[in-house]
């Protein structure tokens, strides 16, 4: 489905007469994900800081997980928005997530506007093979630059530690797509540059049937104290493609394992959580680099960048589910969510679990 959100247009007469920017955003992700949204929150909150009312901002939503997950639909929804953004005009682009940087901005190597892409998994020297935008020494050599995902994993692995002294494995459960694929390379990667005495196990499924049963077949594993769940886009009994909302639903159902959070907002939704991307922090990253681009600074001086910060954050009503206490030390030092906002709870449930708090 084809979604163009106009989300800001000001006079630029408001500002003195300055020049109006033009900024497109590109999500791989629905218009409610807790990936994208986040992320895209944090460009447009840098790029009003900087530029006020002379700021126009048009938003697209690929949904690439659900919807538009077949490589044809990508491909085809890609073609949409390259004729939007030609209409559009922009000054500067950005992409979320690595299915719209690759079916998008790689289609952009060379136009007369900066891309800068947010949330990218996969590794930007690959990229750079297929559509060269990176020089020898990974700099930018194109119009492209960005921010590159850094998952902390081993921080999150220090965590849960923290938690569970005696953690001594986990497994990191992921789906199959291109993203899926990314995140373990990502994660084996920054292992090998960080090794921890966790043991990580990977597993991958495609389908709503492999994702019950790995969950089950961990359950039954004593050698296991937590699971790494990122699965973003699997199929369902009908072949059809479901996403994060139903994935941790089914994981908070079924798994009697705490879940540690990539993102501190599916500690929001349930999980158990631990220490994740701040995708808010990496999108205003993304928008600071891209401020200084539409100030008129060169792109070959804005190096890739790894997203910097991450929270620590749990979910107080999955910990009591899973008759697991956390340390004072180590909530103090978090951002505690006191609700699972993607089961519906009774009203006496509310009223014991009480509201989220920071």
């Amino acid at each position: 489905m084809f979604t163009m959100v106009l989300v800001l247009t000001f006079s630029p007469a408001a500002n003195g007469g300055a020049v109006s920017k033009r900024a497109f955003i590109v999500h791989s992700y629905e218009s409610n994900h807790v990936c994208g949204i986040p992320q895209s929150n944090g460009i447009e909150n840098v790029l009003r800081e900087h530029f006020g009312t002379n700021l126009t901002i048009r938003s697209h939503f690929m949904d690439t997980k659900t919807t538009n997950s077949t490589s044809q639909k990508m491909q085809a929804e890609a073609r949409k928005v390259l004729q939007a953004i030609e209409a559009f005009k922009p000054d500067i682009i950005f992409t979320i997530d690595d299915n719209a940087f690759r079916e998008v901005g790689l289609h952009l190597v060379g136009k007369p506007f900066p891309v800068v892409f947010t949330g990218m998994n996969g590794q930007p020297a690959n990229y750079s093979k297929r559509v060269p935008f990176l020089d020898d020494g990974m700099r930018p050599a194109a119009n492209i630059t960005g921010v590159y995902e850094k998952l902390h994993f081993r921080t999150a692995l220090d965590v849960m530690r923290g938690v569970d002294p005696q953690l001594k494995h986990v497994v990191a459960l992921l789906d199959k797509s291109p993203t899926g694929n990314a995140i373990r390379a990502q994660m084996q990667k920054e292992l090998e540059e960080n090794p921890s005495n966790t043991q990580v196990t990977f597993k991958q499924v495609g389908t709503l049937r492999a994702y019950v049963n790995e969950i089950e077949n961990i359950n039954r594993d004593d050698s296991i104290q937590a699971v790494y769940p990122v699965v973003l886009s699997i199929k369902n009994e009908k072949g059809e493609s479901i996403g994060f909302r139903d994935t941790i639903k089914t994981f908070i159902q079924k798994s009697e394992k705490p879940g540690m959070a990539l993102n501190f907002m599916f500690a929001r939704l349930g999980l158990f959580g631990g220490a994740s991307v701040d995708f808010g922090a990496m999108g205003r990253q993304a928008a600071q680099m891209g401020a200084k681009l539409l100030e008129g600074e060169d792109i070959e001086s804005l190096s890739i960048e790894t997203a910097k910060e991450y929270l620590i954050t749990f979910n107080i009503a999955r910990a009591k589910m899973l008759n697991i206490a956390i340390s004072d030390e180590i909530i103090g030092a978090a951002v505690i969510f006191n609700r699972m906002e993607i089961l519906p709870m009774t009203e006496q449930g509310d009223n014991q679990l009480g509201q989220k708090t920071q």
